[in-house]
């Protein structure tokens, strides 16, 4: 979703942006540790849906 640069403040933002990268972080480990080669199309069909249905 795209926003105007002012709609939040810098606090917010921060808060949100070091949320979003502890749940990266969290996703990644996992996904090293659970490698499985027949889920990556899984995961972009999803990404592709998500992305989809948030463009409504």
């Amino acid at each position: 979703m795209h926003m105007a640069d002012a709609l939040l403040a810098p606090t917010v933002a921060g808060v949100m942006y070091a949320c979003s990268a502890g749940v990266a972080v969290c996703s990644i480990r996992k996904i090293k540790e659970e490698s499985r080669d027949k889920l990556i199309p899984l995961m972009g069909v999803m990404g592709a849906f998500v992305f989809a249905a948030a463009n409504d």
